[in-house]
């Protein structure tokens, strides 16, 4: 199936409006029924209540452009599986997230419920063959599988801790494989990530600092795992032919949300408390303790994440010994960011208290 570019880019600039449309009008329908982040816990850094729901503008436009595609190439019949793993499965976890917005659920609860949906995927993805780079031993992927798709989606729910954050990492995240999807010939997977990306980026501009409305996690959820849906999907073309380069496009797209994960776990786990208690210890909140402004933390968040995207991009295109370079110095780097964030931590408890973060 072909679809020529200036098709992609009237459902991009579509979904850019419609989401853009959308947002305000959930933001008024959020305000009306009390559907708010209330400031009441101590790791929440904004002063007065926001509200919820921005994910449904975000949800709502990319199902229904997904809709239209599918109906305008009449692709249901020969992909449905397709479409049940890509849109419904992230679908369900936005719904879990939902109801943790307007009830607060046990955590226990939610992973219990993350991890059956992430089994289920996993089953249909390795036993289909829905995995653009299988390693070849059906275990392992069904393994790596289930930890991608419990672990994404969470890592975008706690990048969500600053205005315009998570959002921006998934325009640019979503551009970025649209483009490489494209360039593979996979066009399916191309249409859905621009559809996402221009979704995110109409709720975007009500999201920037100061938020008018959040993703909640109703929204975070649903972006993080079609993102992890769609990487695992995706079969880049290397022109070295390595696995290995294909493995870390993807991980290059999900470099920033993996490493504040990260240092969130090691930083909890390092003080001895829970990792599924909030906290101010995430890299936005240690970029603002060093006098970095809020919207100026976004911006350094989305300049990394681009940059890690353009070191996935030559992986994927340079030949052997190039690609081996920039593989090499991907982890070096992202390690490096890791280290200093916690050695800033660490330095910060022997401060007086009233200069911690």
């Amino acid at each position: 199936m072909q679809i020529q570019t200036d098709k992609l880019s009237l459902y991009f600039f579509s979904a850019i409006f419609l989401s853009s449309l959308l947002t305000p009008i959930f933001r008024l329908i959020a305000l009306r029924f009390n559907i708010l982040d209330v400031p009441s816990q101590g790791h929440k850094t904004h002063s007065s209540p926001i509200p919820y729901l921005g994910g449904a503008s975000v949800i709502s436009t990319t199902l229904i452009l997904s809709f239209l595609f599918a109906t305008e190439y009449r692709i249901f019949s020969q992909n449905y599986l397709f479409y049940l793993v890509v849109l419904v499965i992230p679908s369900c976890l936005a719904v879990i997230g939902l109801f943790d917005d307007l009830r607060n659920t046990d955590f226990k609860v939610r992973l219990f419920l993350q991890f059956s949906l992430s089994l289920f995927s996993a089953f249909l993805l390795t036993r289909f063959g829905l995995l653009g780079e299988p390693s070849g031993f059906l275990e392992l992927d069904y393994l790596v599988t289930v930890l991608w798709l419990v672990g994404i989606p969470n890592a975008f729910n706690f990048l969500d801790n600053l205005d315009g954050s998570a959002a921006g990492v998934a325009v640019i995240s979503a551009a970025s494989l649209g483009i490489v999807a494209i360039v593979g010939g996979q066009n399916l997977i191309a249409t859905l990530a621009f559809v996402l990306s221009g979704s995110t980026l109409g709720f975007l501009f009500w999201n920037l600092n100061p938020a008018r409305i959040y993703l909640g996690d109703f929204g975070s959820l649903f972006i993080g795992a079609l993102m992890a849906i769609l990487i695992l999907q995706l079969e880049p073309p290397s022109v070295n032919q390595s696995p290995f380069a294909s493995w870390f496009f993807g991980i290059s797209l999900m470099a920033i949300p993996i490493l504040d994960t990260t240092l969130v776990v090691c930083s909890r786990i390092r003080r001895g408390v829970s990792i599924f208690q909030g906290g101010r210890d995430h890299i936005s909140h240690r970029l603002i303790a060093l006098g970095w402004t809020r919207r100026n933390v976004a911006f350094l968040i989305w300049a990394t994440v681009s940059v890690y995207c353009v070191i996935g991009f030559y992986i994927i295109q340079s030949y052997e010994l190039v690609s081996l370079a920039l593989m090499v110095f991907f982890c070096a780097s992202w390690i490096g960011l890791l280290l200093f964030f916690l050695f800033l931590e660490v330095r910060s408890e022997h401060m007086e208290p009233n200069q911690k973060y």
